[in-house]
């Protein structure tokens, strides 16, 4: 059976995480980290696809990073969505509650599946937002883009350091404007 969920599609779900947390984050809780865990390695089978695991791809380390870079208001936003992705199935299966993190391989690619073709807008756009999370983590790290055919680095993130950027509130101020005028 192949279990699509959102970009990905794959046959054989992993077990539960089986990645090993980073001791050392900025930002993320080991909770976090081991949520943010069970999605990638639900959206990012190493039997599949790129053959690069969501560990050596470093996706908590990136997504930990990130966290770090943004202003606080953003990143309480992002952990809740992290928090929502968790505790969801304790109320939307309430014969077999469990947290998203605990659940087997098969009921984590189901719930995904379930986020990705709800009728509801807010929860596929929940899910959507995870997603691109998850997938610029895993796709801007060097080793995936040799996996997949890109021979020069574009780690966005690495890159921007190295020339001495950082996320400023008038950074994000100025990104916001320029979307809500291109919406205008």
């Amino acid at each position: 059976e192949v279990v699509p969920v959102g970009l990905v599609a794959h046959s054989t779900p992993p077990a539960s995480p089986r990645m090993t947390l980073p001791s050392r984050l900025k930002v993320l809780t080991q909770r976090e980290a081991r949520i943010l865990t069970a999605v990638a390695e639900t959206m990012f089978p190493p039997d599949e696809g790129v053959h690069v695991t969501p560990e050596e791809a470093r996706v908590v380390e990136y997504l930990d990073e990130l966290l770090a870079e943004v202003e606080p208001q953003e990143r309480v936003l992002m952990r809740c969505m992290i928090a929502l992705f968790e505790v969801q199935s304790l109320v939307t299966n309430p014969t077999r509650p469990t947290t998203f993190s605990r659940a087997s391989a098969k009921v984590r690619a189901k719930t995904l599946r379930g986020w990705d073709q709800s009728n509801l807008y807010p929860r596929r756009l929940a899910f959507q937002a995870l997603r691109s999370l998850m997938m610029w983590a895993y796709v801007d790290n060097p080793v995936v883009e040799k996996a997949v055919g890109i021979e020069r680095g574009t780690a966005v993130m690495d890159r921007l350091r190295k020339q001495g950027w950082t996320l400023t509130r008038e950074d994000m101020l100025a990104a916001r404007t320029r979307v809500n005028s291109v919406r205008a």
